[in-house]
């Protein structure tokens, strides 16, 4: 339902646009085997990244075709390394926050995200940069990435990030990046921070994190879902049914 609220905002705002269809992936924890998209065929505006068509959303699906849009830390990262078909893989959960450090504090959406995020779904920043590899570890110094909208509003446009921060929880994020105006993934979210400074989660049973990847361009998409089956049936039989919440 999550993402058919998602497409009819986006028709709303954007009636002008040409539809197209967004593949998902489904990876069948429970069942070991892979579901096709519950979503697929859902119509959404033309994304404003490289080749839209080659991003994928991956779900986990139970024993009774039971769908989670989202993964634990753990089968994450066991994904992660052990699949071959993605040219680059990341996790992302989003909530809103209570945020200051601008011209005024405001209740925000923030996404926090893996290091790999902005190279899968393949943006840069208009101004500034990504998260830099030493930023990524737990106890570094927390950053972040702001929206364009977050930019102009609470900052006037100032070019002179290295002197802003934010203050979100009991966290101060210096300020790195800003996306481009177009940028709106996930849908709503106005600061990005990295998802690797906080330790990783250990159970599998928590599903908190949205996946995301990309296919290459020689890469059919059915051979990423026998990909991720493989995948699947390791995880179940290693683990059984602490895969699943």
């Amino acid at each position: 339902m999550g993402e058919l609220r998602l497409a009819a905002r986006h028709l709303v705002r954007y009636p002008t646009f040409s539809a197209v269809v967004i593949g998902t992936l489904a990876l069948g924890i429970g069942a070991c085997t892979l579901v096709f998209s519950v979503v697929n065929g859902v119509l959404l505006k033309p994304l404003p990244f490289p080749d839209p068509e080659r991003l994928v959303r991956i779900l986990q699906v139970n024993e009774n075709g039971r769908v989670s849009n989202n993964v634990s830390e753990p089968n994450f990262s066991d994904l992660k390394q052990q699949a071959r078909s993605f040219a680059g893989l990341a996790r992302y959960a989003v909530g809103a926050q209570s945020v200051s450090g601008g011209s005024e504090p405001a209740r925000v959406e923030t996404a926090s995200v893996s290091g790999d995020f902005f190279a899968v779904v393949g943006v840069q920043p208009a101004v500034g940069r990504v998260f830099a590899p030493d930023e990524l570890s737990v106890g570094a110094a927390p950053t972040a990435v702001i929206s364009h909208a977050y930019w102009q509003r609470y900052f006037g446009g100032d070019p002179a990030l290295g002197a802003r921060t934010l203050q979100i929880a009991d966290r101060t994020y210096s300020i790195v990046g800003v996306m481009p105006a177009s940028f709106d993934y996930p849908d709503g979210a106005d600061i990005w921070t990295p998802a690797e400074i906080l330790p990783l989660g250990e159970s599998r049973t928590p599903h908190t994190w949205r996946a995301v990847a990309r296919l290459p361009s020689d890469v059919p998409l059915e051979q990423a879902r026998a990909d991720l089956k493989v995948i699947a049936r390791r995880i179940k039989a290693e683990h059984g049914d602490d895969t699943w919440m």
